[in-house]
């Protein structure tokens, strides 16, 4: 049983392949904190805050994140080299996912 869009087991190796990934961000942007705002989402909670209808948070590939003292376009180029297919920068955070394990097509600013 799950409560997101695959098997529990699956889940827990997206988190923790998902983990490995945010730390290499981490040692990329000079081994500062990476605040998390929103990482796993359950099917029933995405909905509720209006989720995309196929979130990547969903499978446990992705986090919005911020990191103090570094620009979004620094975030952006980190994360390219740290395994993150998909790349989306907002308002006060940056979302970086790994989509391409899904069969996904990369999606990168810039």
């Amino acid at each position: 049983s799950s409560v997101g869009k695959l098997p529990l087991a699956q889940l827990l190796y997206n988190g923790r392949m998902l983990m490995w990934a945010l730390e290499g961000l981490r040692s990329r942007l000079g081994n500062v904190p990476i605040h998390i705002n929103s990482g796993f989402r359950s099917v029933s909670y995405n909905a509720s805050i209006g989720g995309a209808a196929d979130s990547m948070h969903m499978y446990f590939l992705a986090a919005d994140i911020s990191v103090r003292d570094h620009s979004p376009a620094e975030v952006v180029s980190s994360a390219k080299h740290c395994g993150f297919s998909g790349i989306f920068v907002y308002p006060g955070h940056t979302h970086v996912d790994r989509r391409a394990l899904l069969g996904r097509p990369f999606v990168w600013p810039w």
